[in-house]
């Protein structure tokens, strides 16, 4: 297929704001802000939204509403795949997989399992957009795991999700809730991947 213009825009760490907080000048917080820049880059052509995770700002029924109102709104996006961050595995594998089903919410996570050894999302989506197939994997830190939830580790999570390695025909984006040192190592480690991309931010993305 011929390639065309190809926008990919990946948001993370919302942390349940649904509008910029305001103590800052320069923050790009806000659902309303972030959808009319999605909306703006539509027009100049082919768009694939992705979330790195961290959409959550707790795990209390209040958070939940907070959550499933950010989650709906990036569905009104056109959101492509919204990584499972510590914040939404905070939340629990039953609650996540409901919400799944229910929002219609494409959740995505490569290594995190319940107690059970059941995946809690997904591994991999496959896009395509511009002309080109993309692989989209995605991990979390095994600092997030909880009672009910373990982490393997996301280096082998992310060669198992892509079977015999990558196809040359894709590229890969893995999108990583990782912290720092375990971002840099992985971003090191793993040549297959086009963009490695992640979190936390420190504050919403946009």
């Amino acid at each position: 297929a011929r390639q065309q213009n190809l926008s990919i825009v990946i948001s993370g760490d919302t942390a349940g704001w649904l509008m910029p907080g305001g103590c800052t000048s320069n923050q790009s917080g806000g659902l309303l802000r972030r959808a009319t820049y999605v909306a703006e880059l539509k027009k100049t052509g082919d768009l694939i939204y992705l979330d790195a995770g961290g959409a959550p700002g707790g795990a209390s029924a209040y958070h939940r509403e907070k959550v499933e109102a950010i989650l709906a709104g990036e569905k009104r996006m056109g959101l492509a795949a919204h990584n499972l961050g510590k914040a939404e595995l905070a939340l629990g594998a039953p609650y996540l997989r409901e919400a799944a089903k229910r929002l219609g919410v494409p959740f995505l996570c490569a290594n995190a399992t319940d107690a059970a050894g059941q995946p809690v999302a997904p591994a991999m989506i496959e896009l395509s957009g511009g002309g080109r197939k993309i692989a989209v994997v995605g991990v979390v830190s095994p600092r997030s795991a909880t009672s009910g939830i373990k982490i393997t580790d996301p280096k082998q999570a992310i060669l198992s999700a892509l079977g015999n390695g990558k196809k040359s025909d894709r590229s890969l984006i893995v999108l990583a809730y990782l912290p720092e040192d375990e971002l840099s190592t992985l971003a090191s480690s793993l040549p297959e991947a086009d963009a490695i991309i992640g979190g936390p931010t420190g504050q919403a993305l946009s």
